[in-house]
């Protein structure tokens, strides 16, 4: 239903920073042209970009400022996709690409130009016959709707970038604290630099090890070992199991700018922080599976997770499947109420609620994160979680233990290898400690008069 508009768990791994040799002056357009094909094919897509937008600077030609603005769309930058979006529609007498006002809409709305988005949607539905496109305007025009009636962060609530001893220029996600300690598990690709797999530089996320005291300092990430870090795959979505005793985390296979697949894995802990070899869990792989966490329904510990096997709304949905002793019953969905035709992923199940990001529901941005509560037969409607957790673009691997949280997020502040919006970054939820202070003053019922001696047992 939506052509361009993916959701990337492992964002734009094929950057490129080779700089051409070659001045574009001495190029041809023919050679400018096999070069950009060449490129994107190879999965260099920012090289690609740097082709197309020298061939549209030749040419003006629409279908080479689609590829642009699609380019961008899909590499984050938002800003520049509204841009060509905007001079493809724009300039088209003939109305051939009316049905690109969707991705000029939600490229506004995900840069939080909310009204721009809103002409671009009410264009759309006054030029298309696109019903599919129809319903998914309407949903983002009820999303930003709502935006403005979403409830502000608590003041007992601060949300803030992990800063530069976790997060890298690049993507780093699915923070999660080890229930025994202070030490969080992480992904990251760990670099600073534009990286390509074009040029035979192959990078990959890995899952690393870090402290916090409890001054909020963080100690130095440390790679886990090659038992959990599988060369020449992408390792991350780190759950523990109930009794804290195993990690389930998922490898995957990237296909250009999406997963190709991703097969769940389990490791048990061998003495305080170290893990053995991990084995896959061969029951639930028959399908992509992807961030798995662990909760509780009908009174049995299930494991949560997000795949694309069939029986869902459409897209990602959520599923569980029973856990009983390292074995797991059959996937089911959850209900319909939950999943969408969109995405929902990220689930993350405590204390009877299930939290999770969707962008399927009607968001503030892209994903939102949204909760919802089990009453041990039913799911509540789904809440969005409101301004602070969520933000224009995508938020994300949702997660709390105590007074500390996480959540992922491409908003801006977050440290970024190109464009301001590009690459995921770890935030930090810390939650303050309310207390309550308590003053009891006691009075003769008759005279109405405070008593001089009073004694309590409170219990």
């Amino acid at each position: 239903m939506i052509r361009y508009y993916t959701f990337l768990i492992l964002i734009s791994f094929f950057f490129c920073s080779n700089i051409l040799a070659q001045p574009f002056k001495e190029m041809d357009i023919e050679m400018v042209e096999e070069l950009a094909e060449e490129y994107f094919n190879q999965n260099a897509y920012y090289n690609a970009l740097e082709m197309y937008e020298k061939l549209y600077e030749d040419s003006k030609d629409k279908e080479t400022a689609l590829t642009i603005a699609n380019l961008n769309f899909n590499l984050r930058d938002y800003k520049k996709a509204a841009s060509y979006y905007g001079r493809v529609v724009r300039n088209d007498k003939k109305k051939e690409y009316s049905d690109y006002y969707y991705e000029l809409g939600v490229s506004q709305k995900l840069v939080g130009n909310y009204d721009e988005a809103k002409d671009a949607f009410l264009e759309l539905k006054d030029r298309t016959e696109n019903e599919d496109l129809i319903q998914a305007a309407n949903l983002e025009l009820k999303g930003m709707a709502m935006a403005g009636k979403l409830p502000e962060l608590p003041e007992y609530i601060e949300i803030n970038n992990a800063g530069t001893a976790v997060n890298s220029k690049y993507a780093d996600f699915g923070a999660v604290k080890d229930p025994s300690s202070n030490t969080i598990l992480y992904s990251s690709m760990n670099s600073d630099e534009l990286v390509s797999d074009a040029f035979g530089n192959n990078y990959y996320a890995k899952i690393y090890s870090i402290t916090r005291d409890e001054n909020k300092k963080w100690g130095k990430p440390n790679k886990l070992s090659a038992k959990i870090n599988e060369a020449n795959k992408h390792s991350g979505g780190i759950a523990f199991s109930p009794d804290g005793k195993q990690i389930y985390y998922c490898k995957a296979i990237t296909d250009g700018d999406k997963i190709g697949s991703s097969s769940l894995y389990v490791s048990n802990r061998v003495g305080n922080d170290d893990w053995s070899g991990a084995k896959a869990v061969e029951k639930l792989n028959d399908y992509n599976i992807q961030h798995p966490n662990f909760g509780e329904l009908f009174g049995k510990p299930v494991l949560f997770f997000s795949s694309d096997r069939p029986g869902g709304m459409g897209g990602k949905d959520i599923f569980y499947a029973e856990f009983n002793d390292g074995n797991f019953s059959s996937p089911q969905p959850l209900s319909k109420d939950l999943n969408t035709k969109g995405d929902e992923v990220t689930p993350f199940f405590i204390e009877n609620t299930l939290y999770f990001s969707s962008n399927g529901h009607p968001s503030m941005g892209g994903l939102d994160i949204f909760r919802s509560e089990w009453n041990g037969a039913n799911w509540s409607k789904p809440e969005n979680m409101g301004k602070g957790f969520n933000s224009t673009v995508d938020d994300f691997f949702y997660n709390k233990e105590g007074n500390i949280g996480f959540l992922v997020s491409n908003r801006e502040g977050t440290r970024s290898v190109k464009s301001a919006t590009c690459c995921d970054d770890i935030w930090v939820i810390d939650e303050s400690k309310i207390e309550l202070g308590l003053k009891l003053t006691s009075f003769n019922a008759k005279t109405k008069k405070p008593l001089s001696q009073v004694y309590f047992d409170m219990y």
